[in-house]
């Protein structure tokens, strides 16, 4: 019996050596990758050993893993951790507090960043900032956003980024590793990214296949490409390019690896036969103990913009300017200085116009992450001006950059490494749209104003009311674009009355003025019972029916003939397809129109199981055509219910089979032409 107790023990001692052992090769694997800067490869070592040893050196370099390839959640909860370790280091309650800003939990990285600062008891204008940042980040979120911005289908799960304009192309950096033979880098998991273009119109339509613009002998190298910057007359282009050794790209410029990195400016001639860039020679400035990197050449280019995290700098990568010298040479790079750079980084600066500099920054008041923001030089004074943040939707808690708008443009392209429909970063178009509204309430047989008529706009993130005034009007100054409004408007002696509106224009600033009529209650001699005016069948004049109308203008509403829905069904049948191939060959006939069908119900049944059944209808609708190959991006849906009948019923249960049925009606808005 003895004997066999000394076994299993000697036994277990064995396993745990093992054990011991495969959790240190796991650390050793972990950690070289880690010093390498090859975060993606060290991530399934580090949570090997960290589930065993509960380090918090290890929590912490997971949680930097975590954090560099943008896995967000799992960076917060593992630097959580380590927080919590005794002796944790308190830059990493400086790491930690910025990945909880990103996630919008500004109290709570507030709470950090003042243990940091009184913890390390130094001036750190930087922490200042986002302190400050932390108690206004909210208020800033959610202003009325100043336009919408549209995810562009191109985008991968990999990432593109810092668009830039070129001839009739947009030009970005992207790891898209399809079009070629390119090795795959170890610190995200993703091919090398390189520059790549796609043919654009100033409306943000965008074609679906994005093609290579350097030559194919220089996109076979292991180098890491983008982001790039073009003479005025677009024959020569500026770009970084960082090398294969070590930490190799990322937005930021300088990692926390053992090893260093060197990006740098090459700079290509475009070849006009073959059509693609080559010729590469490397730019005057490029140092190898420090970086000389995304660059931006002025409209008149007679000024450079670049980035660089050179000795004697303010902060951690600063922004730097260089004149345009005969020759093809730069004059030495001169730091933009203070108003511009902070302690921590400047990145991504972009040229607005001759004067105007955009770029991105981590050190000014924001919403977390990299802020854009924009700044003019007055050559009177030979200072640049104070700084503005564009705030939402171009700013978020995320990194957001590379704004690529001209001053005299209301639309433009910027990329962000916020949630959305793909992974990493993306490519968005912004279109300016600042909207206002005004309501007229009137009675629906007379047409006159209705003064102290209660008036109700409310969506998703808005809601407005109030009274309306002598005239019957009612004025708000702002809505909030993209969404749709539920509008309702109510008076005494009259049935209450409800409207729809989508707050969408292709004008930058628009005002919407609805008529919301109001139908007259009508009481009975001598009796308490209330009857609705005889309900009018009103035809759309806005009717499209087959073989259809050829024209149509813009944000104008259009039936669609005699399509009916069955009761309480959203299915199609075979009735409808003549009304919907018309449809189809109108937007075949019209390449660039978009449209937002919008499907109706009559009033029985709830609010909420018409809305429902409304948003199937509409829905079974955009199949259709997806199905016949119309691209998703042209056709929008909205279900309104009942809310706006074609045959008024203030007492649903009075109306007629045939009332109700032409009630049931299919719709279209055209929302571009």
């Amino acid at each position: 019996m003895r004997k066999f107790v000394v076994l299993c023990l000697v036994l277990l001692l064995s396993l745990a050596t093992q054990v011991q052992a495969g959790i240190k090769r796991h650390l050793v694997r972990g950690n070289y990758y880690y010093n390498h800067g090859y975060y993606f490869k060290a991530i399934p070592h580090l949570e090997k050993v960290v589930a065993e040893s509960g380090n918090v050196a290890v929590y912490t370099k997971l949680a930097d893993c975590y954090n560099i390839t943008n896995d967000r959640d799992k960076a917060a909860k593992t630097y959580a951790r380590a927080v919590a370790i005794r002796n944790c280091k308190k830059d990493v309650w400086l790491r930690y507090a910025n990945v909880l800003m990103q996630l919008g939990r500004y109290e709570e990285a507030s709470k950090w960043l003042a243990q940091y600062k009184e913890a390390v008891k130094k001036t750190d204008a930087q922490v200042d900032n986002l302190i400050v940042s932390c108690s206004t980040a909210a208020d800033l979120a959610g202003e009325i956003p100043s336009g919408i911005i549209t995810f562009l289908p191109f985008n991968t799960d990999g990432s593109e980024f810092a668009p830039v304009r070129w001839k009739d192309f947009l030009v970005f950096a992207a790891d898209n590793g399809k079009y070629l033979d390119k090795k795959f880098d170890a610190s995200t998991g993703n091919a090398f990214y390189d520059i790549f273009c796609i043919r654009c119109t100033d409306s943000g339509t965008c074609q679906q296949e994005m093609l290579p613009l350097m030559s194919s002998a220089r996109v076979s190298m292991p180098y890491y490409a983008g982001p790039a910057t073009f003479s005025p007359d677009g024959l020569t282009m500026y770009y970084t390019r960082t090398s294969y050794r070590g930490r190799k790209g990322g937005k930021r410029l300088n990692p926390r690896a053992d090893t260093t990195v060197t990006l740098e400016t090459m700079i290509a001639t475009y070849d006009t036969q073959r059509h693609v860039f080559g010729d590469f020679t490397r730019f005057q400035h490029n140092n190898k103990q420090y970086a000389v990197a995304h660059a931006s050449v002025s409209p008149n280019g007679k000024v450079m913009a670049l980035v660089s995290d050179m000795p004697r700098g303010k902060g951690r990568s600063d922004i730097y300017l260089c004149k345009a010298m005969p020759g093809g040479k730069w004059s030495t790079p001169v730091n933009a200085g203070d108003v511009i750079n902070t302690e921590g980084d400047e990145l991504f600066p972009s040229w607005m116009d001759d004067s105007t500099l955009s770029f991105s920054s981590d050190g000014h008041l924001g919403l977390g992450g990299l802020d854009m923001y924009t700044t003019h030089w007055d050559a009177t004074t030979g200072a640049f001006s104070a700084l503005l943040n564009p705030g939402i939707p171009l700013n978020s808690s995320f990194d957001d950059i590379s704004l690529a708008l001209r001053s005299n443009e209301d639309n433009t392209w910027f990329s962000s490494n916020r949630p959305g429909e793909k992974l990493g970063d993306n490519v968005y178009f912004y279109r300016k749209m600042e909207l206002y509204l005004r309501a007229i309430v009137v009675d629906s047989a007379t047409g006159q104003p209705l003064p102290d008529a209660s008036f109700t706009a409310l969506s998703a993130h808005r809601k407005i009311s109030g009274v309306t005034e002598g005239g019957g009007s009612y004025f708000r100054e702002r809505l909030y674009p993209g969404d749709t409004y539920t509008i309702s408007a109510s008076s005494s002696d009259y049935y209450p009355s409800k409207t729809m509106l989508h707050a969408f224009s292709l004008k930058p600033v628009d005002t919407f003025v609805i008529t919301v009529p109001l139908a007259k209650r009508i009481l009975v001699k001598d009796t308490i019972a209330i009857t609705a005016p005889d309900p009018v069948v009103v035809r759309n004049e806005n009717v499209m029916d087959s073989p259809g109308i050829r024209s149509f203008e813009l944000d104008k509403t259009y039936e669609v003939g005699d399509f009916q829905y069955s009761y309480g069904k959203y299915q199609l049948n075979r009735s409808h397809q003549r009304f919907l191939d018309t449809m189809m060959a109108q937007l075949q006939r019209h390449p660039t129109m978009r449209i937002e069908i919008q499907a109706h119900t009559d009033c029985r049944g709830s609010v909420a199981s018409n809305k429902i059944l409304s948003d199937k209808r509409a829905l079974s609708v955009v199949n259709y055509f997806l199905q016949h190959g119309i691209a998703k991006e042209r056709v929008g849906y909205i279900g309104l219910g009942n809310t706006r009948p074609k045959v008024p019923c203030p007492d649903c249960n009075s109306c007629t089979e045939q009332q109700h049925t032409l009630n049931r009606i299919l719709e279209f808005k055209v929302l571009q032409l």
